[in-house]
């Protein structure tokens, strides 16, 4: 007798009582027990089949593999240690190794329905649906109660869509084990999917009474919360589900695509981290991280993470794309081209990569080039309104306004309500002289989005073409009394008031825009608010708006006129000089500075500074100073006259100014 023959009944002893331990869920203490009973007797195939049992129960499938090929080796003709090393291979990942031995277990008992069910499931990870389909079947011959067998059909079923077939699956799996939490999930998922939402989450609720910490079953609940759009729950579910199993690639996957459709790339990039080092060999976790790191602004760290995915799976067409969009941010135009045409190499009809070179041809200006490609990734994703976005928005660029037009309304045939599809084919149907059209969608689009302040201006600039002006300031009214007013607002409201009638009103409107808007965009108001005052007869104010303006642009010719006129009809002389010398000096291509500056040089008794404009004018605008040379030979020589006469020839020309 062997030495581990002497010991056989002392470790039969601690098998015993390693069960009891494990009942009473003292895993560490179990796992002593049944340890000591295979060293004491590692030439027994049962004692070593119950410790490789124990080591499947607790997931340690490496170890139980090592215990149970030492198992068949003893015994090689035992159908059972077959059976559980095929199932120990199986979890640890090798389905093909585990089909091999859960033949052989079939080979030696050919009755054995959970053989047969096992062995469908590698056929179902080898993408054999048809053959796992026929193994489950006949392992319900042989046992009508299999409930792998149920359970594995349904699935099948499920996957295929046939969801009440599977249904029925999953509800005979009940009935042969009524407190098996993963038959009562995969029914409520199934529930869900026939829109049976309330019986699903009644069905999650029992599940989860069976097993309160069944990653599995908080998995499918935050699947079926997601459909039904209730994303915090479905969040709240996901990170249950990856808490209790945190190696899960399911459940760390769908947490990471629901934080990425949320835009929460901090956490959704913690959440790929994690998957990366429990899976370092997953390709789509490296590209979704790129896609985080890209939205983060972590430029390199995207390129390394996509570049990962390629070297993981060099067909990988969604990682050679996102390779060209992480080169093209960090400004590597050229290696982006190359990385997207290897993409189309791939998938020519790769709409995503269609997109990302049309945005690139966008950039260089290469327009006509970049309608064909968006056009291209938008008739390849026909339900999309952001590819037809795309194209309105180059179309409009290259100054087709008809054509964006009616990109945005394929734009909006596909999302009714969609906000920017509305806005943008509200402008270009305003632009294009389709007011009416352009009213009914920014109106549309202003009541879903009352404090978007772009939506609401847009709105009441259409109103205001449509002759409007009472909605219009209704609209902008609002936006103002809800503190989200900036100066277009108020641009807009001075626009709207004056064209009903409220010159007071409207003056205030049009101070507020001059006085709040930011120096880049300072222009446009204070030149609504010059013109605005001189239309209602307020000469002094109008002309210190138009002074202001003349600081800001000191180019506006328009500008230059008025101020000029203005000094001298208030024999403003000495000052509106000055002031115009200043603009001169800024704008030495102001012809109107240069024109005004000979006569208020000419009336302030200063001939070489006249000529010297009036040499600057001959050059900016020929036309202009060969009338002021035919203007000045009227005067014949009196401004040449000794300076007892050069008042009096001041005062010839401002008379000859004032009244020409």
């Amino acid at each position: 007798m062997s030495d581990w023959q002497d010991h056989l009944h002392e470790a039969e002893e601690l098998c015993e009582k390693g069960h009891r331990f494990l009942e009473a869920g003292e895993v560490y203490r179990a796992g002593e027990c049944f340890e000591q009973a295979g060293r004491l007797a590692p030439g027994s195939p049962d004692v070593l089949l119950q410790l490789g049992n124990f080591y499947v129960e607790i997931e340690q499938f490496q170890e139980a593999v090592e215990v149970m090929r030492r198992a068949v080796k003893l015994d090689p003709k035992n159908p059972e240690l077959h059976f559980l090393l095929g199932e120990a291979y199986f979890e640890y990942g090798r389905p093909n190794m585990a089909a091999v031995n859960l033949r052989q277990a079939i080979k030696l008992n050919p009755f054995n329905a959970e053989a047969h069910a096992l062995l469908a499931r590698t056929h179902q990870d080898n993408e054999r649906g048809a053959e796992a389909a026929e193994t489950f079947e006949y392992a319900l011959t042989l046992d009508p109660d299999c409930l792998d067998a149920h359970l594995g059909l349904g699935q099948i079923f499920y996957d295929e869509k046939h969801y009440r077939d599977a249904l029925r699956c999953f509800e005979r799996a009940i009935q042969v084990d009524p407190r098996n939490a993963n038959a009562h999930s995969c029914r409520a998922i199934t529930l869900a999917m026939l829109d049976r939402h309330h019986e699903a989450l009644q069905t999650f609720n029992q599940a989860l009474t069976l097993e309160p910490e069944n990653p599995g079953v908080f998995l499918n609940l935050g699947r079926v919360y997601k459909n039904l759009g209730e994303t915090e729950e479905a969040l709240d579910a996901l990170e249950r589900a990856v808490e209790l199993a945190p190696g899960d690639l399911e459940a760390s996957q769908d947490l990471g695509l629901l934080l990425l459709e949320k835009e929460d790339f901090p956490e959704a990039e913690a959440v790929y981290l994690s998957i990366v080092r429990y899976h370092p060999d997953v390709p789509e976790a490296f590209y979704n991280l790129s896609v985080i790191r890209h939205r983060l602004g972590k430029k390199e760290k995207a390129l390394k993470a996509a570049r990962k995915a390629i070297a993981l799976d060099p067909e990988y067409t969604d990682a050679w794309c996102q390779q060209g969009v992480s080169l093209a941010a960090l400004g590597r135009v050229e290696q982006a081209r190359r990385s997207i045409q290897k993409a189309l190499g791939l998938q020519p009809d790769h709409a995503e990569s269609l997109t990302v070179m049309g945005i690139l041809a966008q950039s260089e200006g290469k327009l006509d080039s970049s309608v064909g490609y968006l056009r291209r990734a938008a008739d390849l994703m026909p339900g999309d309104p952001e590819g037809w976005l795309r194209l309105g928005h180059v179309e409009r660029e290259r100054a087709r306004p008809r054509d964006a037009l009616e990109a945005f309304r394929r734009a909006l045939a596909l999302d009714n309500n969609h906000p920017t599809a509305l806005c943008e084919a509200g402008t270009t149907a305003l632009a294009v002289g389709e007011t009416a059209e352009a009213v009914e969608l920014l109106t549309r689009a202003a009541r879903a989005h009352p404090e978007d302040p772009g939506i609401i201006h847009a709105c009441g600039e259409a109103l205001l073409a449509m002759n409007q002006p009472e909605d219009a300031v209704e609209w902008l009214g609002h936006l103002a009394a809800s503190g989200l007013a900036d100066w277009r607002t108020h641009l807009l409201l001075g626009r709207a008031l004056e064209a009903g009638g409220r010159q007071g009103d409207a003056e205030a409107h049009f101070r507020a825009s001059a006085e709040t808007a930011p120096p880049q965009d300072a222009l446009a108001p204070n030149r609504e608010l010059a013109a605005f005052l001189e239309r209602h007869g307020r000469t002094d104010a109008a002309s210190a708006a138009y002074i202001r303006l003349l600081r800001l642009e000191p180019e506006n010719e328009e500008a230059t006129y008025r101020v000029a006129r203005r000094g001298f009809y208030t024999l403003k002389l000495r000052y509106t000089k000055a002031l115009l010398e200043v603009v001169s000096a800024a704008a030495p291509r102001n012809a109107t500075a240069h024109h005004w500056l000979v006569f208020y040089n000419l009336a302030l008794l200063d001939p070489r500074a006249a000529r010297h404009h009036h040499q600057h004018l001959d050059v900016l605008d020929p036309r202009r100073g060969e009338e002021v040379r035919r203007f000045l030979a009227t005067l014949g020589r009196r401004v040449l006259l000794p300076s007892a006469s050069l008042s009096a020839a001041a005062l010839l020309v401002l008379l000859l100014i004032l009244f020409r």
